[in-house]
């Protein structure tokens, strides 16, 4: 294993901005973002280093840079179908795990689900789902930990 891999899974909730566009890690400000976003200035030789995607019911999988416009969607099946069949989100996670990182997925159980449709076979150390998580505290504090290099 070289390297570690987080992904995140888009929010409902995003910030307020008048510009058309803004990087994924910018637009999100559900709490698990805000927790990424507090990292990021905690530790910003960390945060450089560490890639970082967005599973987005919007856009399938992307990075975390790119730039997206605010948007109003929700993953259900219909739409999960339709991006577990999306070649570039493929694509993407292909590469990034090219190098076996650790992985670790902040998301809802439907994000763990599309992610494993995108790449059959792949071990996802998930918060959401983890029998630990209860609520949404655990899960930020699993975030959390995991960003600092400690086991949970």
């Amino acid at each position: 294993m070289s390297g570690r891999l987080l992904i995140m899974s888009c929010s409902q909730a995003k910030v307020a901005t008048l510009r058309d566009r803004l990087p994924a890690r910018d637009l999100y400000d559900g709490p698990g973002w805000r927790c990424y976003r507090a990292w990021r200035r905690r530790k910003p030789v960390g945060a450089a280093l560490l890639p970082v995607l967005v599973l987005s019911a919007e856009h399938g999988l992307i990075e975390a840079r790119e730039l997206v416009e605010p948007y109003d969607r929700r993953l259900d099946a219909a739409r999960a179908d339709e991006l577990a069949a999306c070649e570039r989100s493929r694509a993407l996670l292909a590469e990034a795990l090219a190098g076996d990182p650790e992985l670790f997925l902040f998301g809802g159980r439907a994000y763990a689900e599309l992610l494993g449709r995108l790449m059959p076979g792949t071990y996802v150390w998930l918060a959401s789902c983890d029998q630990r998580s209860r609520g949404i505290g655990d899960q930020l504090r699993a975030l959390r930990e995991w960003l600092d290099g400690r086991i949970w």
